[in-house]
């Protein structure tokens, strides 16, 4: 979000610079070299926000395989807390018929 909001600040900022009256050809060439400044600042925090997004879609599928797998791992102990439990009652009741 805050990469946005600078890209809509640099790209008025160059909108502005290109637009406004040009008094003198030494201002006209400053403001070019901010331009030029300006749109390499735009393309690097295009680049970085790709960047971003990617890596924030990368983390959402990785906590939704997580989430799957922690629900997995759950019913798998829980079955085999039941077949433990189960067995545990039939070696209770073999005890208790022995003695």
């Amino acid at each position: 979000m805050y990469v946005m909001v600078y890209y809509f600040f640099y790209s008025a900022r160059l909108i502005y610079l290109s637009t406004r009256p040009q008094p003198n050809p030494q201002d006209i060439s400053v403001n070019q070299a901010e331009a030029r400044c300006l749109q390499d600042s735009v393309s690097r925090m295009r680049i970085d926000a790709d960047r971003l997004n990617n890596l924030i879609n990368k983390n959402d599928n990785q906590a939704e395989e997580l989430a799957k797998a922690n629900i997995l791992i759950k019913k798998e102990v829980t079955q085999e807390l039941r077949e433990l439990e189960h067995t545990s009652v039939e070696l209770e009741a073999k005890v208790i018929i022995i003695s």
